[in-house]
């Protein structure tokens, strides 16, 4: 088991979840093993960083020992996880908070794309 050092780049706590334990990550530099680094850091994207096609993202947490990136970042105020900028979609996008599978007033014939963020 590789120990490595895991960098929460931003300057608030992040949290983390290995084995049904919670952590708390403050800024700053931490030691855990390195499977358990790459899960926390996967469990903390930068909103509103992921490429559409190519499906790479950005983290708020970095691995040193493997070359991430650790340099200072916060998170966005990003609603969604893609990139909407890299689509062609011309448009703002409407987040829909109501409707979708789970919907308690009616259980029959629910339009799927009230699920989903979509564009205007």
């Amino acid at each position: 088991m590789r120990i490595v050092t895991l960098v929460n780049r931003t300057s608030k706590t992040l949290h983390g979840t290995w084995d049904g334990k919670h952590y708390d990550l403050a800024p700053g530099k931490h030691a855990f093993p390195e499977f358990q680094a790459m899960k926390f850091k996967e469990q903390n994207p930068l909103m509103g960083s992921e490429d559409p096609y190519s499906l790479q993202k950005q983290y708020l947490l970095g691995i040193e020992d493997i070359g991430d990136d650790i340099s200072p970042i916060e998170q966005s105020d990003a609603r969604e996880l893609f990139d909407r900028k890299k689509l062609n979609i011309r448009g703002p996008v409407t987040i829909v908070t109501n409707g979708g599978l789970y919907q308690t007033e009616a259980h029959s014939s629910l339009p799927l794309e009230n699920a989903f963020v979509i564009p205007d």
